[in-house]
């Protein structure tokens, strides 16, 4: 089974790209069958719009999430969750992932503390809250 691993906290640009690893670290499995997914078709997604959006039935790579700041990521491949920080805001980081069937998940952290989470599911959104976990960042 697939595991993506806890994010790296850091101040660049691009803070954490987290890929599957089954090599026995810790991480959180993506759900099975989530490889197996076709694309989806490009769509740009506000974050707080994704508990609408629901369970997407495709694999949502290549198109486009938009944080509240107006920040914009690209999804990347199942199984990837990545992170980011401006410079516009110190001490605040950024998360998404791709999880496969659930959908995917974004989420803002303040000063290690979870400020935000949405998810297309509430499967996604507690994967993305034991990833964050992992991470050290504190979640309660």
């Amino acid at each position: 089974m697939s595991k993506v691993r806890a994010p790296l906290l850091g101040v660049a640009l691009v803070v954490a790209v987290l890929s599957l690893g089954a090599c026995g670290s810790e991480g959180v499995a993506v759900p099975p069958g989530s490889d197996a997914l076709q694309s989806c078709d490009i769509q740009r997604i506000d974050v707080v719009d994704l508990a609408v959006m629901g369970k997407p039935g495709c694999d949502l790579e290549g198109s486009s999430l938009i944080f509240p700041d107006g920040s914009t990521v690209e999804i990347e491949a199942v199984g990837i969750s990545s992170g980011f920080s401006t410079s516009s805001v110190e001490g605040v980081e950024f998360y998404y992932g791709n999880w496969g069937l659930p959908g995917v998940s974004a989420s803002v952290v303040e000063n290690g503390r979870l400020v935000d989470l949405w998810a297309s599911t509430a499967e996604a959104y507690e994967l993305e809250q034991a990833l964050l976990r992992l991470g050290g960042i504190e979640t309660d």
